[in-house]
């Protein structure tokens, strides 16, 4: 078990690659399906199932043409099958130093797999500049690499001249930028979240901070310093800004829950009509 997902996919694939067998990615639901149908002319083969909690059954067959990869942010109602007959790796309840020296390690084996030796500071660097998100430090690690050319070092200096910074790193910070403005590459920091149920929670929260501020009322729990920093910025909008806003996110809360429109695509188009000018901004 382990929240990450890209850190569940890397995990797979080294697992895959120290294996060396044929293998396949199989979704939760049709995960039955493909045990319940073994090939008669093929060898023992790898099925990599993610999501695993989303897996309802009690009990899960675990047969010996198949080498099963079962990854999750949290445990299957299939457990107890799991742990009677296969390996548990939980790192859900990793400390955060425990996942630092684990992330540290992944990246110098990674870069030794391709032939280059990492300095100290340039796993602090990585570390640290990009908040142990390991997608973008394995990311600009790679671009490193690339750039070092035949040099076996990968120096703090070359990395620092080309990394990337980090587009935008929480879903608090994006959901700041959806309703007070900002200025940040929004569209791109969209693409890059990850959680949007927890993005969309966090909007919601700024919708009723802004509506509150705009009728004169103080929102509760919120510090001196933002309640100083958001209310002329909620003067200057309408309440039937936030009042349409709190709506808008409704029914887009309800289309992505319901439908199979891209998440991407229905907020870009939420955050078009909550920009729209010709009833946010305030008569006055």
């Amino acid at each position: 078990m382990l929240s990450d997902p890209f850190e569940r996919k890397f995990l797979a694939q080294r697992m895959v690659d120290a294996i060396g067998v044929e293998h396949i990615y199989v979704y939760p639901d049709a995960l039955l399906n493909e045990i319940n149908s073994p090939s008669f002319f093929s060898h023992k083969y790898l099925c990599i199932c993610d999501n695993i909690e989303k897996y309802m059954e009690k009990t899960l067959p675990l047969p010996s043409h198949l080498i099963m990869i079962l990854m999750g942010k949290s445990e299957p109602s299939c457990i107890k099958t799991l742990i009677k007959k296969g390996v548990i790796l939980d790192l859900v309840q990793e400390k955060p130093w425990e996942r630092k020296k684990r992330l540290q390690r992944w990246l110098v084996e990674t870069a030794y797999a391709k032939g280059y030796k990492l300095k100290d500071k340039v796993i602090n660097y990585l570390l640290q500049f990009y908040h142990a998100d390991f997608s973008r430090m394995l990311q600009e690690l790679e671009k490193g690499i690339t750039y070092a050319g035949n040099e076996k070092a990968l120096s703090l200096e070359k990395l620092q001249k080309i990394a990337s910074p980090p587009l935008l790193q929480t879903e608090w910070q994006l959901s700041e930028a959806f309703v007070w403005g900002g200025n940040i590459n929004l569209l791109s920091a969209i693409r890059e979240c990850r959680n949007y149920y927890a993005l969309i929670h966090q909007i919601r929260y700024q919708l009723h901070i802004g509506l509150t501020l705009a009728i004169g009322g103080i929102p509760q729990k919120l510090s001196p310093k933002r309640c100083e920093k958001f209310k002329p910025l909620a003067l200057s909008y309408t309440p039937s800004y936030f009042l349409r806003g709190i709506q808008e996110l409704f029914m887009l809360e309800q289309k992505m829950r319901t439908t199979t429109i891209n998440h991407i695509v229905l907020l870009e188009y939420f955050y078009a009509k909550l920009r729209m000018k010709d009833y946010a901004l305030s008569p006055t």
